[in-house]
């Protein structure tokens, strides 16, 4: 009877320590899934906002005004940042500063946008003003992928 009390409490050790080492990796499993999740949610952001920048060249240099303009609260990235986004990352510095250049990037492109409902992006006087514009898209969008990569680690 001894003996078998010992194996069982041996056996139930063996057990335990099986359960605790499950936990342990479906803890990490845990973790790593919700850090590659971060990693897609800003992936997304980022190839949203590639196109964006995309789509604008083309519909100026085409002066093509039939997209609508979108401002930072209304593309999909700005209604995520607004619910989920404030939810899952709210707390991070990077999230708190990542609006400026966010909207920024959406002023330029509607800056320029206007010159192509105007059908006056060829207009000599325009041209400085609408590479000035590009350029701080560019720049604004640059800022804003910095934000968004420190979010993940924040």
């Amino acid at each position: 009877m001894s003996r078998l009390a010992d194996e069982s409490s041996h056996h139930m050790e063996t057990l335990g320590t099986a359960l605790n080492t499950s936990n342990k990796m479906a803890q990490e499993s845990s973790k790593n899934a919700m850090y590659i999740n971060r990693i897609f949610l800003i992936s997304v952001a980022k190839i949203d906002h590639i196109v964006i920048k995309s789509t604008a060249y083309q519909h100026v240099l085409n002066e093509d005004s039939s997209e609508p303009l979108l401002d930072h609260l209304n593309c999909r990235f700005g209604k995520w940042y607004a619910g989920e986004g404030k939810e899952e990352f709210g707390k991070t510095k990077s999230f708190k500063v990542l609006d400026k250049p966010h909207a920024n990037l959406h002023k330029k492109i509607n800056d320029n946008m206007i010159y192509a409902e105007e059908s006056k992006v060829y207009d000599p006087g325009n041209t400085q003003a609408i590479i000035e514009n590009f350029e701080s898209m560019e720049a604004s969008s640059e800022e804003f992928f910095t934000y968004l990569e420190r979010m993940i680690e924040e």
